[in-house]
């Protein structure tokens, strides 16, 4: 069976070249996700997900950096292991 990893990805906001992956300390659970970003229950989240300012703040408790929405861009990322 394969595993779900959930990332943030970091774009510079100007020319939109990737930053870097911020990993979770603790990978938040599938429903929060869900209602965080209002996506319906029955998806799973595969793609991606920008994160807003309002979003960042929320999600802030689950990472080891502060997420600046006015410098970067910002997506929630998942891959298959």
């Amino acid at each position: 069976m394969k595993n779900l990893t959930r990332y943030i990805s970091k774009f510079n906001m100007n020319d939109e070249k990737h930053i870097c992956d911020i990993h979770f300390i603790t990978t938040p659970e599938l429903d929060w996700l869900q209602k965080t970003f209002n996506i319906p229950s029955d998806n799973p989240m595969y793609d991606e997900y920008e994160i807003s300012a309002a979003i960042a703040k929320s999600i802030r408790q689950f990472i080891a950096e502060d997420l600046n929405t006015d410098e970067h861009l910002y997506f929630l990322s998942a891959y298959r292991t």
